[in-house]
This record gives structure tokens, C-alpha cells and sequence, in this order.
């Protein structure tokens, strides 16, 4: 009895440590330094090496396809992928889709033109200035939850520079880390514009509920694999 006791334990113990996926999991992303960006036609950034770093650790078959961000996430949505990533956390991708804890940090600033008057403090700012934000973004999904005067989504952010120079609106939310990259690159005259802190966000790996349906245990063994990788 003692025997079959301990091999029935055994079993249990080999069953919690291996888990078997329903198929190889197609994840979609976006070109968005320094998250994702594409080096000699491989993925890499700072949220794609500790996604790989996670699913490694968990031993998943996967591919990475890099597409636009509103694609990356309608083919999820309509369960033709099974996951995309880094996206800020929203209600409308809550819909359809299950979000992992952090794998990586991004900062939202507002972006004005230099001799702006305008307080993004201040509460008349809600309902007086007009703003914008890139297409398919956290800060896009943001602005109309909040009932902002979205006039603009361009699907570049170097567009909305140039729209925000033009006056074609008062100010523009976007994360800061693609914006210092934009600078870096020297697409922008960083002189032209101030910018002002909004909050610090959690980006995160998102599951379509589909692929969760088939594989109950997935965000679970993501989360607990994300604790033995470097979160940046």
C-alpha cells in the first residue's frame, strides 16, 4: 500500500511540472522599438527577449509574426492567432483576450508644442482641448474611454509630430520609450515640443480566450515562468 501510495504521488508531481499544449502558439506583434523591433529578419527588443525567455522556460512551441498593430490584434479577435503582444491593458482587448502579468515597464507622456498654454491637469483639459493618439494603441483605447476630444488616430507617430505641428489638435498621449526613439533616430526636433507625465503602465502578453479554453492552464504557467526572467 505505502508502495502505490508513493506512486501515485510521483505521477501527480511528473503531471504538475509537464504541461502539453493543444498547438504550436501563433503570436502576433508589431515593429515598436525598444519593445519589439526586427534585427536581419529576427524579432528581438527588450519585451520579445523576456517573452522568449518565458516561453523557453515552459518549453512552448511558438512563432512570432510582425504585422500592424491593428491587425496584430483583429486576427487574435477573430481567432485566426492566439496571442499578440506588448499591449497595455484595456477593456476593449479584455473582450477577447486574457492578459499575463508584467513583462515589461512603459511610461505615457503627453506631447504639446513648445509655446502651448495648455494643462493636461488640469480638469477643463478633458473637455476643451482636442487630442490625439496613434491608432491600435493603449493611450488610443484611453482617450475615448475617458470621453477625450479624439479628433486624430494616425497609424505613425511620426505623424502625429508633424499633425501636432500643424495644429491639427492641442496634444497627443503616447508611450515615452518609442518616442525618445523617434529622437534618437533624429526623425524629430525634440525642441519643438514639451512634454509632460501622464502615468507609468504595465505592458503585457495577451492570450485570446479561445486559446485559453483549450489550454486552461496557460496564463498560469506564464506568470509563474515570468518570475524567473528579467522583467526591463
Amino acid at each position: 500500500m505505502k508502495h502505490f501510495s508513493l506512486l501515485v504521488i510521483i505521477v501527480l508531481l511528473i503531471t504538475l511540472k509537464t504541461e502539453t499544449y493543444a498547438k504550436k502558439l501563433i503570436i502576433n506583434t508589431q515593429d515598436w522599438p525598444p519593445y519589439q523591433t526586427i534585427d536581419n529578419g529576427q524579432v528581438k527588443g527588450s519585451a520579445t527577449e523576456t517573452l522568449k525567455c518565458v516561453l523557453k522556460k515552459m518549453k512552448v512551441e511558438y512563432s512570432i509574426k510582425v504585422l500592424p498593430w491593428k491587425i496584430a490584434q483583429d486576427q487574435v479577435k477573430d481567432n485566426k492567432a492566439d496571442a499578440f503582444y506588448s499591449a497595455g491593458i484595456t477593456t476593449e482587448r479584455n473582450s477577447y483576450a486574457t492578459p499575463t502579468d508584467k513583462i515589461a515597464n512603459y511610461k505615457w507622456i503627453w506631447v504639446l508644442n513648445k509655446n502651448s498654454d495648455l494643462d493636461p491637469s488640469k480638469p477643463d483639459f478633458l473637455t476643451t482641448a482636442t487630442v490625439a493618439a496613434k491608432f491600435g494603441t493603449g493611450p488610443e483605447f484611453y482617450l475615448y474611454e475617458k470621453n477625450y476630444k479624439v479628433i486624430a488616430s494616425p497609424k505613425e507617430l511620426i505623424q502625429l509630430f508633424e499633425m501636432l505641428r500643424a495644429k491639427r489638435f492641442d496634444a497627443f498621449l503616447t508611450p515615452e520609450e518609442p518616442t525618445l526613439e523617434v529622437f534618437k533616430n533624429n526623425l524629430v526636433n525634440k525642441e519643438h515640443f514639451k512634454f509632460i507625465f501622464h502615468s507609468n503602465n504595465a505592458l503585457v502578453f495577451y492570450f485570446s480566450k479561445k486559446y485559453i479554453k483549450n489550454n486552461p492552464n496557460i496564463i498560469k504557467q506564464f506568470n509563474l515562468a515570468l518570475k524567473n526572467c528579467p522583467v526591463i
